[in-house]
Formats: structure tokens, sequence, C-alpha cells
């Protein structure tokens, strides 16, 4: 007598299909990521000759998802007359667990599609089970439709909420990964979850797909806030600079580098030298020059063969100041010394190509170009 299931409690379809007769012969040719469901094998039947054979005449069973499965973290029993006659692949119970047990705490009732064999002669001659049996096993893309991702991430957004932040940063910084480090730790609080079905313990080596799901939904949602904040932030900048913001002092108040600026600002077809320089007034010009001029005379008075101390006495300064003098007065004296620092002068005086260079190199370059201005230096 056919067994048919009840309709006295919230029983859900997860997977019904008439039985194929040969599903190990065709299986092979299942693409199941564009499937619902397919026919696989019972795992463990040979343990379970009785329940099965009560339950010979059954063409649906119950997926049950196990917390306490001391061989399998992940395992997914299947019951038929209320008697466990196996389970499903490992495989696929890793990839359903999660949403299984979902499913489960909404308080549904999950049924299959199976089938039992009777294997009389096999078992008779050879070391064979009497008893075997196939289910009809959901699919990630079937289980999809009945348990949405969107459901299960917010089924695990109250425990993420629960964590303390540097646990959740370190966890961003893996790339939303859980190590041996984390998980447990992220177990500890799955009290604060009850809507997420967890397995018993953290298994670094076997983490039910429906966490990592969960997982890269957090990642996918923090990337596209960052987006948006990044979007934000570039508008922001280039209505700096255009009115008139040095990069220098866009850097400082968004707390980002200059060359983050120049970046920006290079992508929207702007530059720093839209911006007006600031920095040269006429204090300013006076003690450059008046540097200038020590520069320009340290550099002679070596030419000369005077010493670098003698120099020093003479100048009423430190032999270190000197040594500083010397290196921006021989430059001025002779610019080949250092083409970069020449080229960004004549970039500033033709006021091109300025994204080339860090803000430093473009003050000390206005600096320089003052200076040659005023000496009437060679270029």
């Amino acid at each position: 007598m056919t067994t048919k299931p009840s309709n006295s409690d919230k029983a859900i379809w997860l997977a019904r299909d008439n039985y194929p007769g040969s599903p190990s012969r065709s299986n092979h040719k299942i693409d199941i990521a564009k499937v619902d469901y397919f026919w696989m094998g019972i795992r463990g039947t040979s343990y379970y000759q009785q329940a099965l054979k009560r339950a010979k005449s059954s063409t649906f069973a119950t997926l049950v998802p196990q917390l306490n499965n001391a061989h399998d973290n992940t395992a997914i029993g299947i019951q038929a007359n209320n008697s466990l006659i196996g389970y499903v692949p490992r495989n696929m119970a890793h990839t359903l667990y999660s949403q299984i047990g979902f499913l489960k705490l909404q308080g549904h009732s999950l049924r299959i599609s199976v089938h039992i064999n009777h294997n009389a002669e096999s078992s008779k001659y050879l070391d064979y089970p009497e008893y075997s049996a196939w289910a009809c096993i959901p699919t990630h893309r079937g289980i999809n439709k009945l348990a949405p991702l969107k459901d299960l991430k917010e089924a695990f957004q109250p425990l993420w909420d629960s964590l303390p932040d540097d646990l959740r940063d370190t966890i961003a910084r893996d790339g939303y990964h859980l190590t041996s480090e984390t998980g447990p730790q992220v177990w500890k609080n799955r009290h604060s979850a009850p809507n997420f079905w967890f397995s018993r313990s953290f298994d670094g080596e076997n983490i039910d797909l429906g966490v990592n799901l969960a997982l890269q939904s957090l990642r996918e949602e923090r990337r596209r806030i960052e987006q948006l904040e990044k979007k934000k932030r570039d508008k922001q900048i280039i209505r700096m600079n255009e009115s008139g913001l040095p990069n220098k002092k866009i850097a400082e108040r968004l707390a980002i580098s200059s060359s983050t600026v120049r970046k920006i600002l290079k992508g929207a077809g702007r530059s720093a030298a839209e911006t007006k320089p600031t920095g040269i007034n006429a204090t300013n010009v006076k003690s450059l020059l008046a540097r200038a001029e020590k520069c320009l005379l340290a550099a002679d008075r070596q030419s000369e063969g005077i010493s670098r101390a003698a120099i020093a006495k003479e100048m009423n300064t430190s032999i270190k100041s000197v040594e500083k003098y010397l290196t921006d007065g021989k430059f001025y004296r002779d610019m080949s010394r250092n083409f970069r620092r020449k080229d960004a002068i004549i970039c500033i005086r033709k006021n091109s190509n300025l994204d080339s260079y860090s803000e430093d190199e473009l003050r000390r370059a206005r600096n320089d170009s003052v200076i040659v201005e005023r000496f009437n230096l060679q270029i």
C-alpha cells in the first residue's frame, strides 16, 4: 500500500517527481546549475535495512537537518514513515544544510519524492543490501526558490550586528571568510540569530554553504556602500577643485593622500593646474630670496676652493646648514644635476603636465621658478 503525505502540517515539497527508472545512467548528463532537482542514491542505506523494509511502499520522505551527527557537521537525514532510512549525499548536504534548516525553523515539514528498491535476487547471491533507495534532491537553484539568499542574509544579520567591531573588521580583512580563529567566535554568538540554522559546531573543513553565502552577501553590501561613498567623495573633490582649493588642502580636509586627489581629478579630466597656487606671498618671497642668496653664495665660494667649514664661519652658520645651502646652490648654478627638478620648474612656468609631480615637488618647483626669475638663472 502506498503511503500518502498528510496535509495536517505545514508540509512543503522541496522536490517532487516521478522516479525515472535509471537515474544512475542519466544523472551524469544533468547540469545541476540548470535544474531544480535530480535523483540521487540515498547514502547509508545498508545501516537502515529494517526501516527501509517498513517504508518500502513510501513514495515520499522528509529531509531533517541534523545537529548532533558525530561524523558529518552538515548531515541531512532522510526519514520515511518516521524512521531514518539514510542520508543526503555529503556534497549536496553541505550545499543545502542552512537553507533546509531555515525552512525547518519556519515550522515546515520538508518533503521529497523517494523510490525504494527491493533487491531480493541480488541480496541472495551477492554481498548486496536487500533494500536500496533513491531520493529526488533539490539543487541549489531549487532550494533558492523556497529559501532565497536575501532571507538567509536577513536571518544571519542579527548575529553579524552582535559581533564586536574588531571581530567584524578581522572577518572583513579576511575577505568575509571564517578562519580557525574567527569561526568559533562567530559560532559562540549564534544564539543572536534564532532564525538561522547553524551546524552543531564550527568546522573549518566543512562550513555549510549557507553561512558562506550570508557572509558573501554582507561583503557585496559593504562593497556597494563603499562604492556609493567613493562616488560621493569624488564629487566632493571635484567641487573643491572647481572652487580653486589646492590638492593638498583637499587631501587634508578629506584625510586622503594628494596622489589620490590627483588620480580622481585626472579621471574627471581635471588637473591641479586649475587650482590657484597659494603659499607665495610678499613675505614668503622675501625669505625665499634671502635663502637663495645664501645658497648661491655658498656654491660660488666652494667653487673658489673654500672649505665648508670656512664658508660656515664666513656666513656665521653651521656646517650642516652650509651643506643644505650647497645642495640647492649647486643646482641653481647647474640645473642638469637634477633633471626631474629642472623639468618640474619648466612645467610650472608653462603650466602643463603638472599631474606628473607630487604636491611637494610642485611646491618646490614654484619656489624655484620665483628664484630663477629673480636671479635670472639659466634653465
